[in-house]
């Protein structure tokens, strides 16, 4: 299968459930929704403008090595790191939030419930899966 459907497949593969294909004829279309356009409405300045933003302002785009000195930077990402490595997660706390913090005081409670789908590259870039992890610095252009 192609890479999408692999993808499509892992997410997947959690979940239990049955596909049943339903003939067309016990399944009728959406009539509005193949009802073609009669005609196209000609866009507004305002619109023609908002268009040419979206198409052109493309956020720019970051290399790794930028997320990889990002990480180095952040208290963090360094503290999750260490976590993942030595495999020593803090306790979850029970009433007390101290309980959850590292030697460096730095809460890693949002990590706790996907602690075992993380990883960290050779680059020192922390993974969920095929996906990074983004530094906080990184998350306001991702």
């Amino acid at each position: 299968p192609s890479a999408r459907i692999e993808r499509w497949a892992l997410r997947l593969q959690q979940y239990q459930f049955k596909l049943r294909h339903r003939p067309g004829k016990t399944n009728p279309a959406d009539v509005l929704s193949r009802k073609p356009l009669s005609t196209l409405e000609k866009n507004s300045i305002a619109e023609d403008y908002v268009n040419f933003l979206t198409d052109h302002l493309v956020p720019k785009s970051m290399n790794r090595q930028e997320i990889e000195e990002a990480c180095q930077k952040d208290a963090e990402m360094q503290a999750l790191i260490t976590a993942i490595r030595k495999n020593r997660w803090p306790r979850k706390p029970a009433g007390n939030t101290n309980n959850n913090k590292n030697d460096n005081n730095i809460d890693l409670t949002p990590y706790h419930s996907i602690c075992n789908e993380l990883t960290v590259s050779d680059n020192g870039i922390v993974l969920r899966g095929n996906r990074l992890v983004m530094p906080k610095k990184l998350r306001s252009h991702t």
